[in-house]
């Protein structure tokens, strides 16, 4: 009989401890035939518990073994079953062990209260543990989407974990033994509730050290690609430079050959329309506008898509080159992704920057297709939402960069993006001009 309420609850513990740290895996990809090393691992962990348990006496040190030792299978049917590194591994055991541990003070509590039975006691913690798993995926696991980095600094992982276990197994095992001793109900409750917060404290800990390390990992993307753009603006600069020099070069050629009578007037006319083509498209008093508008207008004119511009770039002296080039090249590459797969006469992107007052004000309005999803205010990307997404990004850090606003609407197929600067030095409005 003794042994086998030993076998209930070590069953219990790694049906509870399983179920919850499948719950922060299920996103991630899984192995083949991965029901297979679960169900090995899972035997493993319950006879090895349960014979370590009903053989070896009680004590904190046997305690610390034998749970640390669960942790770590853990660890192991995490990478046995699931393509996930180490580190991910071990987030997603501690996590897990940390709802294992409130639900099982949770049953510990009902038994105690109730006077159960230990095969009640195993009933009500299973059902403790279904009823728990839904709630910790919607406000945890849900969290966690394939693919997402779980790769934590290792100075603030690993002391969490040495310290949640340790903390969690002694004090558990302690509440136990004043359980026994004293039928204090109380006292008891007290206990549980302030182990339990303890246990949520350590996935608050975990998540909000995971979006920090998210949050840092985005930033080091985005700085990267400012980099990248600053580069590409250099080359762009130079290159439109030398092309625009070659270009009025080649229109006095064509009128030297022009008067010499060779060549016919329309295939003049032809060879002038050519090199217009790659002669400063855009002319608003904003050089960085200007090269970027320059650029997007020679892909869009091979792919059917107008760009319509009416920009006063003299207000946009507020901003760094840097920032315009970047900045006005995530809004056109966005907006013409959008409209490139739509019919030929909704391929249309209106640009507008003017200056009103004391705000500058930069519209864009352009249509799409499909659904497009909205979050916190901000358009979702289509593609992976872990490698892409980051031009828009960008975008709304450049805005916050000179305490300007952002807002995305999407409304009856058409996509609107606004953006308001303050301007400190207000500048005459005459200077805009017409791109189209």
């Amino acid at each position: 009989m003794a042994f086998r309420m030993t076998m209930l609850n070590s069953l219990r513990f790694y049906i509870t401890l399983y179920g919850s740290i499948l719950v922060f895996l299920w996103c991630q990809k899984r192995r083949r035939w991965w029901p297979l090393p679960m169900a090995a691992i899972f035997a493993l962990g319950v006879v090895g518990m349960t014979i370590a348990n009903y053989y070896v006496p009680s004590s904190n040190q046997k305690n610390l073994l034998v749970f640390g030792g669960a942790m770590l299978i853990g660890v192991a049917m995490a990478l046995a079953c699931f393509d996930v590194r180490w580190e991910e591994a071990l987030f997603c055991a501690v996590a897990g062990y940390s709802v294992q541990f409130v639900v099982s003070l949770c049953a510990e509590m009902g038994f105690r209260l109730l006077s159960l039975s230990s095969p009640e006691h195993f009933l009500l913690q299973t059902a403790i543990t279904a009823a728990a798993m839904p709630v910790t995926y919607f406000y945890f696991g849900r969290r966690l989407k394939r693919g997402q980095n779980m790769d934590l600094d290792r100075r603030s992982l690993l002391p969490l974990v040495v310290g949640a276990v340790v903390a969690e197994i002694v004090l558990c095992y302690n509440l136990r033994l004043q359980w026994m001793a004293s039928g204090n109900r109380l006292h008891m409750v007290c206990d549980a509730i302030l182990l339990s917060l303890s246990s949520v404290f350590v996935l608050v800990i975990l998540f909000a050290l995971l979006v920090q390390r998210n949050l840092e990992d985005e930033l080091k993307i985005i700085n990267q690609l400012r980099r990248k753009d600053q580069d590409q603006y250099q080359i762009a600069s130079e290159t439109i430079d030398q092309i625009n020099q070659k270009c009025h070069d080649m229109r006095h050629q064509i009128r030297v050959i022009g008067r010499s009578a060779r060549v016919t007037p329309d295939a003049l006319d032809e060879m002038a329309r050519t090199i217009n083509i790659y002669d400063s498209l855009a002319q608003t008093g904003c050089r960085a506008l200007d090269i970027i508008l320059t650029e997007k207008s020679l892909y869009c004119q091979k792919n059917g898509i107008v760009i319509h511009c009416i920009a006063d770039g003299n207000a946009l002296n507020l901003l760094r080159d840097v920032d315009i080039y970047s900045l006005f090249g995530n809004l056109l590459d966005n907006a013409i992704h959008a409209v490139q797969e739509l019919e030929i006469d909704r391929r249309v992107v209106n640009l507008t920057v003017k200056q009103r007052g004391e705000l500058l004000s930069v519209n864009s309005c352009n249509c799409y297709a499909g659904e497009m999803v909205m979050r916190d205010g901000v358009p979702v990307t289509s593609g992976d939402p872990h490698h892409h997404g980051f031009g828009t990004k960008s975008m709304v850090a450049i805005v916050h960069k000179y305490g300007g606003t952002v807002s995305f609407q999407a409304k009856n197929g058409v996509f609107n993006l606004n953006m308001l600067f303050p301007v400190s030095d207000i500048a005459p409005e005459d200077g805009a001009s017409g791109v189209g």
